[in-house]
């Protein structure tokens, strides 16, 4: 066996070892929850078809819109206040409250009249809302025969046993337009609380009618308190980190400048690239617009609502491809005159064939692989030892699911991020200091400096998701990013590019695995397909030309000429 292929053998090896630690570690280091949905979009509008007429909410001719939602407020109050995931799972098998449902929406375009009724994934029913216009008129029935009615709503709509709620308070609202009287009920459980949070249930009454149930949990405000002051810690280094951001967006416009005056700019292959990267973004947003249906007002024409959402997803993917062309522009031609003996990257395409490329498609995923068992094992060790929080998550997405194209934003995102992010953390910042530091005596330690730095922007960057320390997913990914800066410096980009694509698409595709519908299994065909591409373009160039071949002429940074140098002269003229 060859030096490089035992090399190669054992960084296969590590890669697999690293597969299984994460494998094994990460359902402690992440807490799942196990939720038995037993509902699908169809189903929750047939369900809804039946509520709705049975108590003359909304006829038959309105549209319908279907969403899936999480209780966040009462699922992080029950992760780290009343007993932690295995309180989190105990409530979702349970019918004291609802952590997870599905809503559905019956509206006309132009009618403030609509209805909505809230189903719990076992498919009770757990709340409805009848919104009437101001100005509609209904008789008064009194508070007594409102409370009286209430309990009707609370034991025959939405069957919750009468003799385990109380009524805890009553109050009443005056419309102005038409005089009408809204009374509220509230209702509190006899024989349940959830911590020190007890199960209240509104009922409103307008007039003579019940218009809305509404089930949640009285929150203490002292914990209300304590996690908006930790989300505001998460916020702020976000922020700080936001201002760096900033710095690296103004050293591209200086490598614009730098390199743009002496044309030494590659923009067609840039924008190539970007173009590829907003048209995901463009089509997720696109894939998206049944759920958009939810924030409608029905004061504006249907039509319109459609036409903005549209065009903000185009906007959204032209704003997002013109800032990864804008990014790769100044990052090449950084990169270019920093690292000369370094694969083009705009000549990867064509050297696809060669040993030099099939390394590094290899050691990407190597490197996402080594990703998973370090951040499956880092969290194992700080949230057994240190206490540290990270909430208890749903994989599956019914929404995401429900669309036409469930796998579009996973694929979308996992590029966009992979593409850009590392062209911004990585690629400019690094190269323009090399640059910079090229004759200095000290030169290893400034970019030892950059590499941290850069590494503390990426990290702190993403501290606004919700965890305690607020420090710690930015502590998480430093070590991480050091790691990808320094493979960078090594190997080069393609490394890093892959690594972070393929640790993105993995996690955002890990709800494909949580079904057995058709639309399931094709969604993580298409995904696991999208994440082998690379390697699968890799082995079928080679398998046609058995073997590898050398890298073709132009493969490195340094043999790229500008176009006015590298065509030949032209003939001179011949005089007359």
């Amino acid at each position: 066996m060859t030096p490089r292929a035992r090399v190669a053998l054992l960084v296969a090896g590590i890669g697999a070892a690293c597969v299984v630690i994460a494998l094994a570690l990460f359902p402690r280091a992440f807490p799942a929850i196990a939720l038995d949905n037993r509902l699908t979009q169809a189903s929750a509008l047939a369900r809804a078809d039946s509520f709705f007429a049975a108590h003359g909410l909304a006829p038959k001719a309105t549209q319908r819109a279907v969403r899936f939602s999480a209780d966040d407020s009462v699922l992080t109050y029950v992760d780290l206040a009343a007993g932690g995931t295995d309180s989190v799972n105990a409530l979702v098998r349970g019918r004291d409250q609802a952590l997870f449902s599905w809503t559905v929406r019956a509206f006309e375009p132009g009618d403030a009249r609509e209805a909505t009724v809230e189903f719990g994934t076992d498919g009770r029913i757990i709340g409805f809302r009848r919104k009437l216009a101001n100005a509609d008129t209904l008789p008064d029935v009194g508070a007594d025969s409102a409370t009286a009615l209430a309990r009707t709503v609370l034991a025959t709509w939405i069957g919750q046993p009468a003799d385990r709620w109380t009524v805890q308070t009553t109050s009443y609202e005056t419309r102005k337009e038409s005089g009408r009287v809204d009374r509220t009920v509230t209702f509190e459980r006899t024989d349940r609380k959830i911590g020190d949070a007890p199960l209240r249930l509104d009922v409103v009454v307008a007039g003579n009618t019940p218009v809305e149930a509404r089930p949640y949990l009285y929150i203490p405000e002292s914990f209300s308190r304590r996690y908006a002051e930790m989300r505001s810690a998460n916020d702020l280094l976000a922020l700080l980190a936001t201002l760096g951001i900033l710095g690296l967006g103004l050293l591209g416009v200086v490598a614009l400048r730098r390199f743009g005056r002496s044309g030494g700019l590659r923009w067609k292959p840039a924008l190539l690239v970007g173009g590829v990267v907003g048209v995901g973004i463009a089509g997720a947003g696109i894939n998206g617009l049944g759920a958009a249906w939810f924030g409608y007002d029905t004061a504006m024409p249907a039509g319109l609502y459609q036409a903005i959402i549209v065009a903000a997803a185009l906007a959204g993917g032209v704003a997002t491809g013109g800032i990864v062309t804008l990014t790769l522009a100044a990052a090449e031609a950084a990169a270019r005159h920093a690292f000369p003996h370094k694969l083009d990257w705009w000549s990867l395409w064509r050297a696809r064939g060669t040993r030099e490329v099939a390394a590094q498609v290899g050691g990407g995923y190597v490197v996402a692989a080594i990703g998973f068992a370090y951040i499956a094992s880092f969290y194992v060790v700080t949230r057994g030892a240190l206490g540290w929080w990270v909430p208890s998550e749903l994989l599956d997405d019914p929404n995401q699911i429900a669309t036409p194209m469930p796998w579009l934003a996973g694929i979308a995102l996992s590029l966009q991020a992979g593409v850009w992010e590392e062209a911004l953390f990585r690629a400019l910042p690094l190269s323009m200091l090399s640059l910079w530091a090229m004759n200095k005596p000290n030169r290893d330690w400034w970019m030892r400096f950059g590499v941290v730095g850069t590494a503390l922007i990426f990290g702190f960057a993403h501290s606004n998701y919700p965890s305690w320390p607020p420090y710690s997913r930015g502590f998480e990914l430093l070590l991480e990013a050091s790691f990808w800066g320094i493979l960078f410096l090594r190997a080069g980009l393609l490394v890093t590019v892959l690594a972070h694509f393929t640790f993105d698409l993995v996690l955002f595709s890990l709800f494909t695995a949580t079904g057995s519908a058709p639309e399931y299994r094709i969604s993580a065909a298409i995904a696991t397909l999208a994440l082998l591409a690379p390697a699968l373009v890799v082995g079928w160039r080679v398998l046609r030309q058995r073997g590898f071949v050398p890298l073709p002429e132009g493969a490195r940074f340094g043999e790229w000429r500008p176009p006015a140098e590298a065509a030949p002269a032209p003939p001179p003229e011949l005089a007359p």
